[in-house]
């Protein structure tokens, strides 16, 4: 979900089935615009006809770019600069939905959505480097829901086997609104650890008293090998790890002793959570 983002012309179509995606990024050439030199020239030209040389080469090298990316099957632009309002046209008249103005993270996002390869060199496109997408469209969101007039977005929708997933929540704004994003995040990267994403170790600790129950468990049959005083040692500690089960037993208005004791007997029969 592109909040904020819309079409960058009203010609273009507002919903795109089946969509081609290209990610165009780079902060000079990410996008479909005339390309700028990178020494500053200076040309006086005696003939106008040499004026009009100037504006046919441009119109060629436009025309060409153009004529790479629709041999590519492309349905939808991504950029992350501009689209000129020649490359407006073009697009327009072939159907092509361009979205322009999109940052570096949010381009990343909707590569890792669609399954797309980011093209940095406008001249180096492929059909290979292009994303999916089941659907595409821009939705409007009426002034009721931001308080600030309507609000364009951009939906990529029904992406295959897709890296990076947006969450549309909607209902809430302000404070709740920053909230429940936090608590979003937080319940995301949970499962994320929990499943071994990354560099974590793929589990979960269990609640409830029954990690601390398991080590003071462990503890205590480790301590029965131990003939110095670092059996007393280990008992101790076997003791401080089951109060804290006796504390959480308590917090919830249970008794602690027996709800200790209903915890080891279920560590006894193998039900560790």
């Amino acid at each position: 979900v592109r909040n904020k983002t819309e079409r960058a012309s009203e010609r273009m179509p507002t919903t795109v089935e089946n969509a081609d995606v290209l990610v165009m990024g780079g902060a000079e050439d990410g996008g479909l615009k005339r390309k700028e030199s990178r020494r500053e020239i200076s040309v006086t030209p005696s003939d106008p006809d040499y004026a009009s040389a100037f504006d046919e080469l441009r119109e060629r090298h436009r025309q060409e770019r153009f004529q790479t990316l629709l041999e590519t099957g492309v349905d939808v632009v991504v950029a992350q600069t501009g689209i000129s309002k020649e490359f407006q046209h073009l697009l327009s008249e072939q159907d092509i939905l361009g979205i322009r103005g999109v940052n570096s993270l949010k381009l990343r996002q909707v590569a890792l959505a669609t399954g797309a390869t980011i093209v940095y060199d406008p001249d180096d496109i492929s059909s290979e480097m292009l994303g999916r997408a089941g659907i595409l469209e821009e939705i409007t969101l009426p002034e009721f829901w931001t308080e600030r007039g309507d609000r364009r977005m951009i939906i990529f929708d029904d992406c295959p086997d897709p890296d990076s997933i947006a969450v549309l929540l909607t209902g809430v704004w302000r404070q709740l609104a920053n909230q429940l994003k936090r608590s979003i995040r937080k319940a995301t990267f949970s499962a994320s650890v929990a499943l071994g994403n990354g560099d974590y170790r793929p589990g979960c600790l269990p609640g409830g008293g029954a990690a601390e129950t398991g080590i003071a468990r462990a503890v205590r049959n480790r301590a029965t090998d131990l003939d110095t005083k670092a059996q007393l040692a280990a008992e101790a500690y076997a003791d401080a790890m089951e109060t804290i089960t006796k504390t959480l037993a308590r917090n919830g208005g249970l008794d602690a002793i027996e709800t200790l004791s209903e915890i080891q007997t279920s560590h006894t029969n193998g039900e560790t959570q």
